[in-house]
């Protein structure tokens, strides 16, 4: 009597250790009917129809418990924790390369088994890789230098005589020596500006008029000197931009100007 009481123990304990490596709680847990069609449609035993541990078993105690792991993940090699979990537990790991082949691989492991596991360890999903760093903005391209600008003065009085917008013969010479000194430079200008200036003299409408005349006497002179007459722009500003003061004679004289720019020839 008292040996049937110790193997009664022996097998509620065994059955005990059983559930908790199981994650069971006992009977209560041993499958659901759900569970037992998949199992059934895979050709395994399903919960409900596995007997119950016998005397035998729970007389040989738990440390004959046999774990057989299917390893159904991609490739031909058993992951290494699998294979370690199974040989921990006394038991055996195979591939599966899908649910169907499952049966043939307990199969091959023996049949004598009363409890059959199937563990399908699936790897942790990787993060996906960051995206690379956009490329740097490529610097914005520095803003084209103005264009070169550079001016010359010729005072009216060597160029005209008073109220007059004819070219007086030192007046022609000056503009000579002149086109002599730039020829390179008025060759490579993209612009050549001449604007005629005035003292205050005389009314703003008729000084505006007689600066633009003798402007443009001396663009005429330059252009029968071999300038580009399309490179040239002719403006008459009168008497809005004076350089002195035109309340003496000295400064009226200063005001009383042709002005040439030379525009885009670039250094010399």
């Amino acid at each position: 009597m008292e040996h049937q009481h110790d193997l009664a123990r022996a097998r509620d304990r065994a059955g005990r250790e059983l559930d908790a490596r199981h994650g069971a709680g006992g009977e209560a847990h041993r499958g659901t009917s759900e569970e037992d069609r998949e199992l059934a449609k895979q050709g395994l035993v399903p919960h409900q129809q596995r007997p119950p541990i016998g005397d035998a078993q729970a007389a040989q105690g738990i440390d004959n418990l046999c774990v057989f792991v299917i390893d159904s993940m991609p490739g031909a090699t058993i992951d290494p924790f699998l294979a370690k979990f199974a040989e921990q537990y006394k038991g055996q790991a195979r591939k599966a390369g899908k649910g169907s082949d499952l049966l043939a691989a307990f199969q091959k492991m023996g049949t004598r088994t009363t409890y059959q596991y199937a563990v399908n360890y699936e790897f942790p999903q990787r993060e996906a890789a960051s995206a690379p760093a956009p490329a740097p903005a490529a610097p914005a391209p520095a803003p084209a230098p103005a264009p070169s600008r550079e001016k010359t003065i010729l005072f009216g009085a060597v160029l005209f005589d008073f109220d007059k917008a004819v070219l007086k013969p030192e007046g022609k010479e000056a503009i000579k020596t002149y086109r002599e000194e730039a020829r390179a430079k008025l060759t490579r200008a993209d612009k050549i500006i001449v604007t005629g200036h005035t003292d205050n003299k005389g009314t703003a409408a008729y000084n505006k008029k007689l600066s633009l005349r003798r402007a443009q006497a001396v663009r005429d002179y330059l252009v029968s000197l071999g300038v580009d007459a399309k490179k040239i722009e002719v403006r008459g500003m009168g008497l809005t931009q004076p350089v002195a003061d035109n309340s003496t004679e000295e400064g009226r004289a200063k005001n009383r100007r042709v002005e040439l720019e030379v525009v885009g020839a670039g250094p010399s």
